[in-house]
């Protein structure tokens, strides 16, 4: 096989720089290596199984109509582990890339913008921790600033956009559920 494919190149080169010689007269020596390697090129295109009428690789699955294209799970989600006092609680926050015209969404300063979902279940009733509700917050690994994501119950998931380069996601017991810092004692975090 190497040596036909040998064989070949050299073929190829030869009725290409013919061509060569007679279409661009005296720039021959110039232009020897492009042909040389074009030449190659023709010939592995020649030698591989797709040129050779061989068997193609099968296409890679497309998306269904009802279930569309979305990164991997794994990747973008983050498992909410409980505070010791509150081990029957546990959660998830998916993170999606938030969706933008031209592709990719990016703040002011061009931090990734990511739409975080937080879910909880088992967590305790509110009266038991002291609390009105419990709030979803987003922060960096310095713990500053803290961004606030939603109030979220058994039942429904709080959702908010993040625009942190790294960060963590808790959930807190609020004596208010409208607060703008966190205050409350921790429940999940992430």
């Amino acid at each position: 096989m190497v040596y036909f494919m040998q064989y070949y190149t050299i073929k190829v080169y030869r009725l290409l720089h013919r061509y060569h010689r007679i279409t661009f007269r005296g720039v021959t020596k110039r232009y020897a290596l492009k042909w040389r390697a074009l030449a190659l090129l023709l010939t592995l295109s020649a030698c591989s199984p797709r040129g050779a009428g061989g068997p193609t690789p099968s296409p890679s699955p497309s998306p269904s109509p009802s279930r569309p294209a979305s990164p991997d799970p794994d990747l973008y989600s983050i498992t909410l582990t409980p505070a010791p006092d509150h081990l029957a609680a546990s959660g998830t926050a998916r993170m999606m890339p938030a969706r933008s015209p031209y592709g990719v969404a990016v703040d002011v300063d061009g931090t990734h913008l990511y739409d975080v979902t937080v879910a909880a279940h088992g967590l305790p009733s509110p009266a038991a921790v002291g609390a009105q509700g419990f709030v979803a917050w987003a922060t960096t690994p310095l713990l500053r600033p803290w961004i606030r994501l939603g109030t979220l119950t058994d039942v429904r998931p709080a959702a908010g956009r993040v625009a942190f380069d790294k960060f963590m996601v808790f959930v807190s017991a609020e004596t208010d559920t409208t607060v703008t810092e966190r205050t409350g004692r921790l429940i999940l975090r992430g």
